[in-house]
């Protein structure tokens, strides 16, 4: 069964296709929801919307949708429209715990499945200077990245995880979504 990546996230595609070699990515031009008041169905409904623009057009494919969101204090930060933007989220993060949300929602439509989920990971934004601030503004990558901050996964600096998957951080919570792909019966013999 074909693979398809419904994402734009460079971040995602490289980490997956390490697991799925043949792995296709068609980004979604997909129009999301805005927040209401639930982080949680607001993350899968994202993803589900993602998942199924790009599964109509390939109905055969297992698409993987996926949607992250920071959660702050009642406030959602996804991405950010431009650098002022980004400045002003970063300043309003820093010193602070949060939730990264990613919505994941995998479709294919001729064989009916339909499989949705959340990962939820708690973190600690540190608080930093202002001149830290400025020197994150300067990667950026940091305008795809919801909350505007392009993490690490080999160590961050300014990100502590607390509860949850690090690769989730990246928006890709990653043994869900194996653990997922080996029910369905699309990958093999991965140690998780």
């Amino acid at each position: 069964m074909r693979i398809i990546l419904a994402s734009k996230s460079e971040m995602r595609k490289k980490i997956l296709q390490s697991y799925l070699p043949e792995l296709e990515v068609i980004p979604h031009f997909a129009q999301e929801e805005n927040f209401n008041t639930d982080i949680k169905k607001y993350v899968i409904n994202n993803a589900r919307i993602k998942a199924m623009e790009v599964a109509k057009s390939h109905p055969d494919c297992l698409v993987l949708g996926y949607d992250t969101a920071v959660y702050c204090e009642g406030k959602v930060y996804n991405k950010p429209k431009d650098i002022e933007e980004a400045r002003k989220m970063l300043r309003a993060q820093r010193g602070k715990i949060e939730y990264i949300c990613t919505g994941m929602c995998f479709v294919n439509i001729q064989k009916g499945i339909e499989i949705k989920d959340i990962s939820i990971t708690k973190v600690y934004f540190k608080y930093i200077s202002d001149s830290a601030v400025e020197e994150i503004l300067k990667d950026e990558r940091i305008l795809n990245c919801a909350g505007a901050y392009n993490y690490k996964l080999e160590g961050d600096l300014y990100i502590d995880i607390y509860e949850g998957e690090k690769e989730n951080v990246v928006g890709l919570p990653l043994r869900k979504t194996l653990t997922y792909l080996q029910k369905i019966k699309v990958l093999k013999n991965v140690a998780i």
